[in-house]
């Protein structure tokens, strides 16, 4: 289903998004900011947004090696 964001919400506070790494490891990312979505069905969501160190922003739930939020 696809959806449109709304509005960019910053985030000023230290919350980190963890992920799996392949050797078992975890990775924490900054999480910048929050995305207000709508989606086609006209429902609307929030949703946490990280920065990886390569600069890339993304929505944490679209990874699939996605733990959790610190």
């Amino acid at each position: 289903m696809k959806y449109r964001i709304i509005q960019i919400i910053p985030n000023n506070k230290d919350i980190y998004s963890c992920y799996q790494e392949n050797n078992g490891g975890i990775t924490s990312l900054e999480i910048i900011c929050f995305a207000l979505i709508e989606w086609e069905d006209g429902e609307r969501e929030v949703k946490p947004m990280d920065i990886t160190t390569d600069g890339v922003i993304g929505f944490l739930d679209e990874s699939v090696n996605f733990l959790n939020i610190e």
